[in-house]
């Protein structure tokens, strides 16, 4: 995959500004004002699993997620979103959660998306149990409604 570096610079969202999140060594800033025909252009899907256990490698890379939902949404200042998004589907049910900042418009939670961005490598989050997991970050620079009649992949 080919290293892009996206240039930012209008506003920022802070990585740890997401309830439970801290960020660590890997991590970035996220940033708005990534060129989104840019990022759809050169994105590139990256399993979830590689995220988790090679995620350094990705860092700044665009990438492309094809289907998600969202189950928390928060917002700090006017668009600027914080989105917890589960990305793999099996059945009814969604796992294998992302953090994602946004900015744009509101999306609301259990809404299905697909997104485009910029990889940032991976926060800690700490569970109900009180045990840390990472969870990979990235900075949307593009989020499109699914239309739920159409068929979602499941993974099996």
């Amino acid at each position: 995959m080919n290293r892009r570096t996206f240039l930012a610079g209008v506003s920022a969202v802070t990585l740890a500004g997401g309830a439970g999140c801290s960020g660590n060594d890997e991590s970035r800033g996220v940033q708005s004002g990534l060129d989104s025909e840019n990022v759809r252009r050169n994105a590139e899907e990256i399993p979830y699993e590689a995220l988790i256990r090679n995620g350094r490698q990705y860092v700044g890379d665009a990438i492309h997620v094809p289907q998600g939902k969202i189950v928390r949404a928060r917002g700090n200042k006017g668009s600027e979103f914080q989105l917890r998004v589960c990305v793999t589907r099996h059945g009814i049910s969604w796992d294998d959660e992302v953090f994602v900042g946004w900015v744009g418009e509101a999306f609301p939670e259990g809404e299905i998306i697909e997104l485009w961005g910029q990889y940032n490598g991976r926060l800690r989050s700490e569970g109900a149990s009180g045990t840390e997991k990472p969870i990979p970050a990235i900075t949307a620079a593009d989020i499109d409604r699914l239309d739920v009649e159409k068929p979602l992949v499941d993974v099996v």
